[in-house]
């Protein structure tokens, strides 16, 4: 898994990994975004610079170098539009999970669907690993529709699994092997 490749998903989506020259860009996507992701995503509100969107996109390296997390920015049609990762990438068990957040203007468009199947192929057929999990907060609907147009299992309700804008939400698991992706 030490190797951070480019991925083509199709003729209009690239994921590339995320690097510090994408900093400014990624953050006037957040901005943009940010009354809409805060909604669903804690992090958002500790997103409140460039310099901290950089910050970010570093530790996020060092953690691929030690085989942890891997994020790759979304490209369509040659601009960002947000990001996707697999992160608590355990090696040994070969799992790891997804995690995924697109630009409000860019929703609607079936850019996340097809940049999870891209990265779902490579995790499985690249990196070898043999199961994904995907967790989105219960009323994130709209997050809880890809897993399950992907053809993942739901698996259940972490309770209380994320503290989310003063309270803690629950997070539907879904999950797919690599058996079963097609």
């Amino acid at each position: 898994m030490s190797q951070y490749i480019t991925i083509a998903v199709d003729h209009e989506i690239v994921l590339k990994p995320a690097e510090p020259a994408n900093a400014t860009a990624l953050y006037t996507l957040i901005e943009s975004s940010r009354s809409y992701l805060a909604e669903w995503l804690p992090w958002v509100m500790f997103s409140m610079s460039a310099k901290q969107t950089e910050q970010f996109i570093r530790q996020t390296m060092s953690k691929k170098n030690r085989l942890e997390q891997v994020v790759y920015v979304i490209w369509f049609q040659n601009q960002i539009t947000g990001l996707i990762d697999l992160h608590f990438i355990d090696t040994f068990n070969r799992k790891a999970y997804i995690g995924y957040w697109l630009g409000q203007s860019w929703q609607g468009r079936g850019i996340m669907t097809r940049a999870c199947r891209g990265l779902i192929d490579t995790a499985f057929n690249f990196y070898d690993l043999n199961r994904i999990v995907i967790r989105c907060a219960d009323e994130n609907d709209k997050s809880s529709a890809i897993p399950l147009r992907l053809g993942f299992t739901y698996e259940g309700s972490e309770r209380q699994g994320e503290w989310l804008n003063g309270r803690f939400v629950n997070l539907r698991v879904y999950s797919i092997l690599k058996q079963d992706w097609k």
